[in-house]
């Protein structure tokens, strides 16, 4: 009889201290583990190991008798830009916290996730996410960042974060007014390192044909602050007028905007407005050379959309 209820009581304990109840554990049971007065499976002993030293000892029992210390994520949601450093969302912890924050990250809709570990210290952390910058206009990315459990903290209200790494390299929907004429065209602007270049993008249609077999002319020149914006293209070919005159004539742009001039918008992650002169130039014939000012313009960037995740799928791959 009394071993069959000594065989009752280790049943009851191994569902008491099952990994997935962390919450149940007791210091009586810390204690019975360290002092040898119960026998424990490998999966009890490693729940009671709560400062993950690989034993059960008394510092596990400080660990049990501290206050519970919850980690979750400041926001829900956030943008990045390509080539920004130290960014990524932040994880507030409800007190001081030392030891390594669990995470899983993973590229939306499809990726495949990987996790990874955070040395903390504090109340709060920021997890990297890696934004490094190039020459190359890409679409937005979304990816889904997840807290998981882990020794010394528990689980709070918000553990999912959806980030959005937005490419600092776009094509900027643009639209040119001067004098009754309207134009809408294109700028690419790509920024690497610090260094900025771009083209005038165009279909071949209305007043700015195609650059041979190509789509792009080239920027002779261009400067993009967050104060001040300039961009110069030249030589774009007149095509019309070859046949009309018997001249080539070609054809310049140069849109500038500063911020501290009324009218004027710059906003190097999403608007830019401005003047623009234009001027046309005939080589072989400069009476025939005109330039036109007070011409104004406005360049959009494309806004990501965030992709939200479904909270309740997304648990139920833990």
């Amino acid at each position: 009889m009394t071993a069959m209820i000594r065989s009752m009581t280790l049943g009851l304990s191994a569902l008491v201290l099952a990994p997935a109840a962390l919450a149940a554990l007791t210091a009586q049971d810390v204690q019975d583990a360290i002092l040898g007065r119960q026998s424990f499976t490998a999966e009890q002993l490693a729940a009671m190991d709560l400062n993950g030293d690989g034993a059960v000892d008394a510092a596990d029992l400080v660990v049990l008798g501290s206050p519970v210390v919850q980690a979750g994520f400041h926001d829900g949601s956030s943008v990045i830009v390509e080539g920004s450093a130290g960014s990524g969302p932040t994880v507030d912890f409800s007190a001081a916290f030392v030891g390594r924050l669990r995470y899983r990250v993973r590229e939306l809709p499809n990726g495949t996730a990987s996790t990874r570990q955070l040395v903390v210290s504090g109340t709060s952390a920021v997890i990297p996410m890696a934004a490094d910058d190039d020459a190359v206009v890409t679409d937005a990315r979304t990816f889904e960042v997840a807290l998981l459990e882990s020794t010394g903290y528990e689980l709070g209200p918000r553990v999912f974060h959806t980030l959005v790494l937005e490419d600092n390299d776009a094509v900027w929907n643009g639209r040119y007014q001067n004098a009754g004429l309207s134009v809408h065209f294109q700028l690419k602007i790509v920024r690497n390192g610090g260094a900025v270049s771009g083209a005038l993008v165009t279909d071949g249609f209305g007043i700015i044909p195609r650059n041979g077999e190509g789509d792009e002319w080239p920027l002779t020149s261009i400067a993009l602050d967050d104060q001040q914006f300039s961009a110069e293209v030249q030589g774009v070919l007149v095509q019309e007028d070859a046949s009309q005159t018997g001249v080539t004539m070609l054809r310049g742009f140069h849109f500038q905007a500063n911020a501290g001039i009324e009218g004027d918008a710059v906003d190097p992650s999403r608007a830019i407005s401005g003047r623009v002169t234009e001027w046309v130039t005939a080589g072989s014939d400069p009476y025939l050379d005109r330039t036109l000012t007070g011409g104004t313009f406005t360049l959009q960037k494309r806004i990501p959309i965030l992709v939200a995740p479904d909270p309740v799928l997304e648990l139920a791959q833990f």
